[in-house]
Formats: structure tokens, sequence, C-alpha cells
């Protein structure tokens, strides 16, 4: 494990993301035409697409996915399509990550791996380091 100057005054700085993955499911191979009329709707950058562009940006998978989205905006979005008649499923791809800031010298460490990041910041929460949250 990273071994951190554990006399020096430091604090966590806790960034918390919200962000979901969104796919809209279609009920057969390619979106039916009532499906396409909703994606228009729904989605501006369909808005202004004729049906067989629209159709061919959907694919032959029975889904289109819309990819990683702020949260809101896609807790939005899977309201606006299911109103209009589509499903969808929402993946919560949300994380939280801490920087140790060394108050001290000034100094952030970077932890490049993500394993040994939680460990690090486990470690100073347990020592005590203070927690300042920072919206993202």
């Amino acid at each position: 494990m990273f071994q951190w100057n554990r006399t020096h005054d430091w604090v966590l700085q806790c960034f918390e993301t919200d962000r979901a993955d969104l796919t809209v499911l279609f009920d057969g191979a390619r979106p039916s035409l009532r499906e396409l009329a909703a994606l228009r709707r729904c989605l501006p950058e369909f808005r202004h697409l004729p049906p067989a562009a629209t159709r061919n940006r959907a694919g032959t998978s029975g889904r289109l996915e819309l990819g990683e989205l702020p949260g809101p905006e896609a807790r939005r979005l899977v309201e606006d399509l299911q109103h209009a008649g589509l499903r969808t499923e929402l993946r919560n791809t949300s994380c939280v990550s801490y920087l140790p800031l060394d108050r001290t010298t000034g100094a952030a460490l970077i932890v490049e791996d993500e394993a040994e990041s939680r460990r690090l910041a486990a470690d100073m929460m347990r020592a005590g380091i203070p927690v300042e949250h920072l919206a993202e």
C-alpha cells in the first residue's frame, strides 16, 4: 500500500459523480413506426431525421444505446421515453472518488490504480483524516 506522511495536515476531497447508462429497448430487432415516432418526439438528435435515417441509426439489435449521461438528464429522459411508450434500461454508473490533499506541502496525491486509491482513502479515513464533500 502507498505510504503517506502521517505527520502532515491532510484532507480527503470526495467527488460524487451522478451518472447513468441509458438504453432504449425495442419490441423487435428493429424499431416499429410507433417506436420511431416516440424516439423522434423524445430525443432532439432524432427530431429532424427522416424515419428511415432514424431506423438506420437504431440498428438491428433491438436496442439503442444512448450511452452514459449525467444522472438527472438520464432519469428525465427515462420518464419521457416511458411516457411515450418505450421501454428503457437504466444502469447506474455513478461513482465516488477521493483526492488526498497534503495541506502541509500543497500537493495532491494522484493514485492511478483504482484499487490502490480506494485502499489509501480507506486507510486515511480510518486514521481520522477529514473528508470534504465536493459537488461535481
